[in-house]
């Protein structure tokens, strides 16, 4: 009995360490947008209104007695892909091209219709500044001033995430220039500021092939990622530096009882359409092996090049040539590192959720399967003849 009551303990301990709380040092004062952000995310109470400077002290107090408050968070649910998403994009269009062909009505008619059906939108995109734009074109300025407030008071972001590869740092700036222009309800402004439509994309999962990053994989501003790299031949860990949206940089180390390895890579987006279909990524980087027997460290030099082609919002295919200046299957087939090999690859790929997706294909015509979550890839190679957990972003 005394080892069960020390065993429950132990995992209620455990469960209450790993529930994320409330803590004040993440929280951050957006001044270009007026508002609260945890972590980089928009502040909200529980009604999902917006904290801001005059009522920052309210939620504090409510935070001090309820420290998992910010699980009650809202959340804009893009984890699903799907091709609802393309459709939400061209619904939202529709509303813009109405009022930018002058038919006022309609823009309003179809913006009401659009929150009835995604009652959360208003919490994630600018559809309210939008209908309250429209109704200030008719001059109807009661109406307008309840949706300027009501896009003040909820809304967090120009674009919801679900408009694939368009809630970027260009949104970021247009959100604050239009909150700013509700708060202070600068209608003359208003009036003057254009609504553009915006092109659907399609969701690219970072570092698969022919990608490197995609923004929405990450938290706002995020910059390293940390990963571990083990398979039944080596274990090791990894560093990887987001650079940009078109460039990392990224590191590995792995030992076993032969040898130990380091590699530095560098992919950079080549090309990519603008709708995201299409991606084409260059690679370049060094892999050193240390070999513990006869002291010897020998230097594998790399450049490869990869492209992906989306099928559809959940399939894509792939194919890849990695080129090692320094092949070790010229003379040592025991090394069965993809870092030191001259091989290709093609594979087809299926999005499950955002930041994972399946893959099935060939490495040199033998198989390969697995997932890979941003690029990390966990499943058998049957060309190195590994079941593998590390990073592949080439």
């Amino acid at each position: 009995m005394k080892k069960l009551i020390i065993l429950y303990s132990y995992i209620i301990l455990l469960i209450n360490a790993c529930v994320p709380k409330f803590k004040v040092s993440h929280l951050t004062y957006d001044s270009s947008c007026k508002l609260y952000r945890y972590k980089g995310e928009v502040l909200r109470f529980q009604d999902s209104s917006i904290v801001t400077l005059k009522n920052i002290d309210t939620f504090l107090f409510q935070a001090s007695s309820d420290p998992l408050i910010i699980l009650k968070q809202p959340k804009d649910n893009d984890i699903f892909i799907k091709a609802d998403d393309f459709r939400l994009v061209n619904e939202y269009n529709a509303i813009i091209e109405h009022y930018n062909s002058n038919q006022i009505d309609k823009a309003i008619s179809n913006g009401l219709q659009l929150k009835n059906k995604q009652p959360e939108l208003f919490l994630f995109t600018d559809i309210d500044f939008i209908i309250g734009k429209a109704y200030l074109e008719k001059n109807k300025i009661d109406s307008a001033t309840y949706y300027f407030q009501q896009f003040s008071r909820y809304s967090g972001q120009k674009y919801s995430n679900r408009f694939r590869g368009n809630q970027n740092e260009n949104a970021i700036k247009q959100y604050s220039i239009q909150r700013n222009l509700a708060l202070n309800q600068h209608y003359d402004s208003i009036k003057k500021f254009p609504l553009t439509p915006i092109k659907p994309k399609f969701y690219f999962e970072s570092f698969s092939p022919g990608y490197v990053i995609n923004v929405e994989d990450f938290k706002r501003k995020q910059k390293i990622l940390f990963y571990i790299v083990l398979n039944n031949q080596y274990i090791g860990g990894g560093l990887n530096f987001l650079v940009s949206s078109n460039l990392a940089f990224y590191s590995q180390i792995a030992t076993n009882n032969n040898y130990l390895w380091f590699s530095m890579n560098i992919p950079y987006q080549l090309y990519k359409s603008p709708n995201h279909r299409w991606g084409i990524k260059l690679s370049t980087g060094n892999t050193w092996q240390y070999f513990y027997d006869n002291q010897k460290l020998k230097l594998f030099p790399m450049i490869s090049v990869s492209s992906s082609y989306h099928l559809n919002h959940r399939y894509y295919v792939s194919a890849g040539y990695v080129y090692n200046f320094n092949n070790t299957s010229s003379y040592d087939k025991d090394i069965r590192s993809i870092y030191t090999k001259t091989y290709w690859y093609s594979y087809m790929h299926m999005h499950l959720l955002k930041g994972i997706s399946a893959r099935l294909g060939f490495m040199e015509m033998k198989p390969v399967a697995g997932i890979t979550v941003s690029g990390i890839f966990i499943g058998y190679n049957w060309y190195t003849q590994l079941f593998q957990i590390g990073f592949q972003g080439f």
